[in-house]
């Protein structure tokens, strides 16, 4: 759970953190690729959270959770779900 409070805690006024976004689309589900994001640290990149498309969707629905593997919508390392209607 500090990890989670930690993602929800907002960067001081002059700091900054410095993201990158990897995207994974290997195994058996390459039509929903997981996305990670990793925070860039002199001591190397740290995990941060990860977002894979909800299958059965019609619309464009992520479900973003703390945990590399547990990205299930109830779990307890769902961070929240995110919905695009661009067209």
């Amino acid at each position: 759970r500090d990890h989670l409070a930690w993602l929800q805690t907002p960067v001081g006024p002059g700091e900054m953190l410095q993201c990158f976004i990897k995207r994974d689309k290997t195994g058996l589900d390459m039509l929903y690729p997981q996305y990670r994001c990793y925070l860039q640290t002199p001591d190397g990149d740290r995990f941060m959270m990860a977002a894979r498309k909800r299958k059965k969707s019609n619309s464009n629905n992520y479900v973003i959770s703390c945990s590399m593997k547990d990205l299930a919508r109830h779990s307890d390392n769902c961070v929240g779900k995110l919905r695009s209607n661009f067209i």
